[in-house]
């Protein structure tokens, strides 16, 4: 069995992602127009649609928020840094999906064919931080389990495509 192909690998890391985006795009988009019900045009669209083929963009650093330089937002931070929350942040839309873990606890875990000592944390709770657009007030949104987990999937989808594309336009640089 061959190898696979960089662009094999990279069409493979972006189907990986499509399925996060369709758990994580209609629950955002719902979400905003649920919002807009009360605040008409309030929220745009940058929420669930970036205008780039991957729509929606989650990274683990925060994006140009206030918040995060709040006491609040210093304490969740901390708690990111001791791994009792992830945090998975929707670029250019000024929210957070929080997902809160129970303590660590020891564990092993098979890797390669050999045991591994490890810990093991058990997602326990999420919720939806977002900022209103008129108050600049965060505020906090009960999410679906599912889709706080299907936001940290992309997360780890979309670095590992951008991980594949970077291989990918360097072999095309040398001419592999």
């Amino acid at each position: 069995m061959s190898e696979s192909t960089y662009q094999q690998k990279y069409d493979k890391a972006q189907e990986a992602c499509a399925v996060q985006v369709a758990i994580v795009q209609p629950w955002l988009k719902q979400f905003m127009e649920e919002y807009n019900k009360d605040h008409p045009g309030a929220m745009g669209t940058c929420m669930y649609d970036n205008g780039q083929e991957d729509k929606v963009r989650i990274t683990t650093s925060p994006f140009g928020d206030f918040y995060w330089n709040t006491e609040e937002g210093k304490a969740l931070m901390k708690r990111q840094k001791s791994n009792e929350v992830g945090l998975y942040y929707v670029m250019g839309a000024g929210a957070a999906f929080v997902i809160e873990y129970s303590p660590a606890k020891p564990a092993l875990f098979l890797y390669e064919g050999q045991l591994v000592q490890g810990v093991h944390q058990e997602p326990i709770g999420a919720y939806f931080l977002y900022t209103e657009p008129y108050t600049n007030e965060t505020k906090q949104a009960a999410v679906p389990m599912n889709v706080a987990l299907a936001a940290q999937e992309l997360n780890s989808a979309q670095n590992y495509l951008g991980a594949v594309y970077g291989c990918m336009l360097e072999a095309q640089r040398r001419s592999w």
